[in-house]
């Protein structure tokens, strides 16, 4: 994972990913190389996003950051803060939020995991069962609301630096990822 020691959560990676985390996503302040300053910036902005496991709320995690930062003696408001707010506050911060998808899982010993669990093997040689991953898929609803289950077949390598700007994905890969959607769209119920 290009880490020195990950964080002590569960005893292996698919046990860590059933936990929500809390990502920094983009950070900005100040000048950095050829446009460097020795002025203190007027602002920093942190860019988070935390992603969601089935049995905990978004609201609730929203919460438990907000939360926290108020026990930090942080002074939390909804807009850009005002000249007055500034002077009245010595640390002082805009929280803004937005809750996106809810997360969803599918029991992998369902009819639908054992369905998936039988076409694989006439795709790739070794396939792994992942209960959750951090990507973020809008379908919790279409799942809940039509009552059905749903799975997600991933084909990238694991190194592909996902949402990066140098993501890419191995040939290999997408042929493999071909020779899995054939073999779900051919596998009998």
């Amino acid at each position: 994972m290009g880490i020195a020691r990950p964080e002590a959560l569960g005893q292996t990676y698919e046990e860590a990913m059933q936990y929500p985390t809390l990502n920094i996503r983009g950070m900005q302040s100040g000048w950095i190389g050829k446009e460097v300053r020795t002025v203190i910036p007027a602002t920093a902005t942190a860019e988070i996003d935390i992603r969601l496991v089935p049995e905990i709320e978004g609201q609730k995690m929203v919460d438990l950051v907000s939360t926290h930062l108020l026990k930090q003696g942080i002074t939390l408001v909804k807009n850009p803060p005002t000249d007055e707010e500034r002077a009245d506050y010595p640390e002082l911060a805009t929280f803004q939020y937005k809750l996106g998808s809810r997360p969803f899982r599918t029991d992998m010993d369902s009819e639908l995991g054992r369905w998936l669990n039988r076409a694989m093997p006439r795709a790739v040689d070794k396939h792994i069962n992942i209960r959750a991953t951090g990507g973020s898929q809008p379908i919790a609803t279409f799942i809940e609301t039509l009552d059905v289950p749903a799975v997600s077949v991933r084909i990238p390598n694991p190194d592909n630096n996902i949402h990066g700007p140098n993501e890419n994905i191995r040939l290999g890969n997408y042929m493999e990822g071909i020779k899995m959607c054939l073999a779900v769209l051919t596998e009998s119920l």
